[in-house]
């Protein structure tokens, strides 16, 4: 990973920390966490954050992309993530946008996508 991407990773979940009363997050991972699915395979998050105390996980997934937007496959991936994990939602963060086919998968699985 480049540090450019690493760099974007600490601002986002800075970001997410900083404006968790506003968004009604009660923490915010300071560093990637790491997590066991149903399936048996091992997931590195870029960040992570609770609703409340006792809230169920939610997943922040960052893609630092430059010349092309987040694809329709990208964010089928981040809700297979979310169902495998057992997280309630996810939110996904870029700098350039989504394909239109990846706003229909985010809109149906409930994945909040922001650039």
């Amino acid at each position: 990973m480049t540090k450019e991407c690493d760099y974007y990773e600490t601002v986002t979940r800075k970001i997410f920390h900083n404006l968790r009363e506003s968004l009604g997050i009660y923490g915010v991972s300071e560093d990637k966490t790491k997590h066991i699915g149903n399936s048996s395979t091992n997931w590195t998050l870029d960040a992570s954050c609770y609703p409340s105390e006792d809230g169920i996980l939610v997943i922040i997934e960052c893609r630092r992309k430059t010349t092309s937007k987040v694809t329709q496959e990208q964010v089928g991936g981040l809700a297979f993530r979310v169902g495998d994990i057992g997280a309630s939602s996810a939110f996904m963060v870029t700098p350039i946008g989504f394909q239109m086919g990846a706003k229909k998968v985010a809109t149906a699985k409930k994945l909040a996508c922001s650039h």
